[in-house]
């Protein structure tokens, strides 16, 4: 999860300030891990500046995506 989070960090830097950057990763993983509706939901609000106020809203994402994922794999 921390390496997918890490991944949007650096996308959204590279879409605001790489010349050349083009968006063409192979999403097919993320996708399977975590499903179609939550990758389109990361993939337009995880862009641009992340404030203080969308930093908190990210962090509770987090937190309840990992807690999801651990309640539906019995890992809690």
């Amino acid at each position: 999860m921390g390496t997918i989070f890490n991944y949007y960090g650096q996308r959204s830097i590279c879409k605001m300030y790489a010349v050349n950057y083009t968006d063409s990763a192979d999403m097919s993983a993320i996708v399977a891990f975590l499903g179609e509706d939550t990758v389109k939901a990361l993939d337009s609000y995880m862009l641009g500046w992340f404030y203080e106020k969308k930093v908190s809203l990210i962090d509770e994402l987090y937190k309840r995506m990992v807690l999801t994922f651990a309640s539906r794999h019995h890992l809690s």
